[in-house]
């Protein structure tokens, strides 16, 4: 909420937010089932706002349930794998990314896919913040060009030990709420294509800086 006391997400009900992501899901199905007339067969990828892997195994299953797709828990777990896993394994590695959600595991199906996808129909369920939720399906002329290698990117991250990321949060996290500031904390990691928050106006707009490793 605006004026909270961190910069770290409020999550008050667990519970009750899992279960209106599954209502909007099956919302915005029902609704796309009773324009295109089609089931979960008739497409062959699907991509899914997540805020854990667990979370997308559930709406798969939960679309199945709806269009009622009757398969034996092997035969399920064989779909999600064809259908729904690689979109899932940039989540698996760096978390949820919240709002880029659904974009960021379109992009990891799409890498991790490569030149399978051609042809093909992709269905994305994008959901937000008070159950603003959305299902659309895409239809794939060709494979995209993606300019970013993902798998190297994610081996290439430092590893730091728990108090190292603690120090390291509460150092960034100082910057919270305080305008007209520029940011002290020091850089022990000079990697390509990495982004550190320099500075917050007066107005509260963040401003980044790049470094790699011939500098910034």
């Amino acid at each position: 909420p605006v004026g909270w006391k961190d910069p770290f997400p409020l999550m008050r009900d667990g519970k009750h937010s899992i279960d209106c992501y599954m209502d909007c899901l099956e919302g915005c199905f029902v609704d796309l089932q009773s324009k295109t007339e089609q089931s979960v067969m008739d497409s062959d990828y699907f991509v899914f706002h997540c805020t854990s892997v667990y979370l997308v195994k559930r709406a798969f299953k939960q679309l199945l349930k709806v269009s009622q797709t009757k398969v034996s828990m092997k035969e399920q777990m064989e779909m999600y794998e064809r259908r729904v896993k690689s979109s899932t394994l940039a989540t698996k590695r760096i978390g949820s990314s919240y709002t880029a959600s659904c974009y960021t595991n379109m992009y990891s199906m799409l890498y991790h896919e490569g030149g399978s996808v051609k042809q093909k129909t992709l269905t994305v369920f994008s959901y937000g913040s008070g159950s603003a939720s959305s299902m659309y399906q895409v239809r794939i002329k060709s494979p995209p060009v993606l300019h970013t290698d993902l798998v190297r990117l994610l081996d290439e991250r430092v590893s730091y030990s728990p108090s190292e990321y603690i120090e390291c949060i509460k150092r960034y996290s100082g910057m919270y709420g305080k305008f007209g500031t520029v940011c002290k904390g020091e850089i022990s990691h000079n990697g390509d294509e990495t982004w550190y928050l320099d500075s917050v106006d007066e107005w509260g707009k963040r401003s980044y800086r790049h470094v790699s490793h011939s500098g910034e």
